[in-house]
């Protein structure tokens, strides 16, 4: 935001600046958030009801479809290129049984970019960090602290609860799981923001 006259920077909007404001204001809870988000319609995730995810129209093929995910020991490149090619903002990285274990956002790429080409400024960077397996990577980002655990939730969470989970750890991703705790998608705050206040 900038000062009408002086032009001057007053804050800088973020997403998880606009869910606090959002939630702080929405005291006391109505009604609607109390319900899940699957009612609601918030996020994108395969319905454990049906095969046909929903929210989530792939760029690629314009078709409705889960996030794409990746298992852990994919390397680094193939996932960038994969986030990049969806246009996701975030990749679930999996075990062999399709569990989540990690999450790749969108935030962590430029870290994993000053660690590759630290190498010139002679602060021992990693050139061959794209071959790592994403769960090597990930480890080595060093703004992610030791408690950065993964978040998730299921289609039968409470919107209130995403958004106190989203406000709470001040994150911008939270992985959805079906019943047997695998993965079924995202849901973003983009996504509450977007249900919150409608298409902008």
């Amino acid at each position: 935001m900038v000062e009408r006259e002086s032009h001057s920077v007053l804050c800088i909007v973020t997403l998880s600046r606009l869910l606090t404001s959002l939630q702080r204001g929405l005291a006391p809870l109505p009604p609607l958030l109390t319900r899940p988000i699957s009612l609601l319609g918030v996020g994108a995730y395969k319905q454990q009801s049906s095969d046909r995810p929903r929210g989530y129209v792939s760029p690629r093929t314009g078709v409705s479809a889960v996030p794409p995910a990746a298992l852990i020991d994919t390397p680094l490149g193939y996932a960038l290129a994969l986030m990049a090619e969806h246009r996701a903002p975030a990749l679930a990285l999996l075990d062999r049984d399709a569990r989540p274990v990690d999450l790749l956002a969108a935030a962590d790429v430029p870290a994993l970019f000053r660690i590759a080409t630290d190498i010139g400024a002679g602060g021992g960077g990693d050139a061959s960090l794209l071959s790592l397996s994403c769960g090597e990577a990930v480890k080595r980002i060093e703004t992610r602290g030791d408690d950065a655990a993964l978040l998730t939730c299921r289609p039968s969470t409470s919107l209130a609860a995403v958004i106190q989970t989203l406000v709470e750890h001040r994150v911008h991703q939270l992985v959805v799981v079906d019943d047997n705790a695998r993965y079924s998608g995202l849901v973003s705050a983009a996504d509450v923001l977007a249900f919150l206040c409608g298409p902008m």
